[in-house]
Order: structure tokens, then sequence, then C-alpha cells
């Protein structure tokens, strides 16, 4: 696996994953 590789799927995953932090992150701050 190359570094190039590595990183499209980090971001990739962390876009995946961003969908449903945002959302927490929302509820969180409703919450404060």
């Amino acid at each position: 696996m190359t570094e190039a590789y590595l990183l499209d799927t980090y971001v990739f995953l962390r876009l995946m994953l961003g969908q449903n932090n945002l959302k927490r992150a929302q509820g969180y701050q409703g919450r404060l």
C-alpha cells in the first residue's frame, strides 16, 4: 500500500464518519 492510498482511504472514512459526527456534534451542542 502506498501513502497516497492510505491517505485517500483515511479521507474517505473521515467523510463517511463525518456525516454521523456532524449530527452527533449538533446534538451535543444542543445540550450545552
